[in-house]
């Protein structure tokens, strides 16, 4: 049994964070839930990631971004009710929202360290960047507590020069460490439509 957490349309240019509890892959029938104030907001509430730290304790990662924002930043809640309340979202520290636009973060556990992977602009193009946990034996009561962020995976070159990498996002990692991503081209000169294209890329971790 899984829980799916996703984020839909709920308003004119809005979204929200809503999940299915204890539900098979692929589920024929369900109705999911909104996730409880203080989580869904007038805002938009976006690319939400949740894991579970043990039995009880869970974080949720999401973006917040919205019209009136001039820019996207990585928010995070914890609960330590398995779900039923959630602390006030917070905008995780200066090392992960270093600007203009940070957004997709992922948590990852290599068995010793935690590390946040994610999304950002800081350097021009969007790029994937990750950070370690100054402590990971603390990460339940010093969530945001991360290192200098490195860059792991950058916009590289259409070699054919029939267009250019606009930038790559949307991290996620398996439980042995290979990351799936998107890669977002667009074509050189002028096209009335499918001027940009977003593909799904997957790197297996180094063994």
């Amino acid at each position: 049994m899984i829980d799916i957490v996703f984020s839909r349309a709920t308003e004119q240019n809005r979204n929200d964070i809503f999940w299915v509890r204890g539900t098979q892959h692929n589920p024929s029938s369900v109705t999911p839930q909104a996730l409880p104030s203080p989580i869904n907001t007038d805002g938009q509430e976006d690319n939400p990631h949740l894991e579970r730290l043990d039995v009880n304790t869970l974080v949720l990662l999401f973006d917040n971004h919205g019209g009136e924002d001039s820019k996207t930043t990585i928010k995070y809640s914890i609960s330590v009710d398995d779900g039923v309340t959630w602390t006030q979202p917070e905008v995780l520290g200066q090392n992960i929202n270093a600007g203009p636009h940070d957004m997709h973060g992922h948590l990852y556990f290599d068995g010793t360290d935690w590390w946040l992977y994610f999304a950002s602009t800081r350097d021009g193009k969007l790029s994937i960047y990750r950070s370690r946990h100054r402590d990971s034996q603390r990460i339940q009561t010093a969530f945001d507590d991360w290192e200098q962020p490195e860059l792991v995976i950058g916009p590289g070159v259409v070699t054919d020069n029939s267009g250019r990498m606009e930038g790559v996002g949307e991290p996620t990692l398996t439980a042995d460490g290979d990351i799936s991503f998107s890669v977002v081209y667009s074509a050189r000169g002028d096209f009335p439509y499918d001027r940009v294209d977003s593909d799904p890329w997957y790197l297996a971790r180094k063994r």
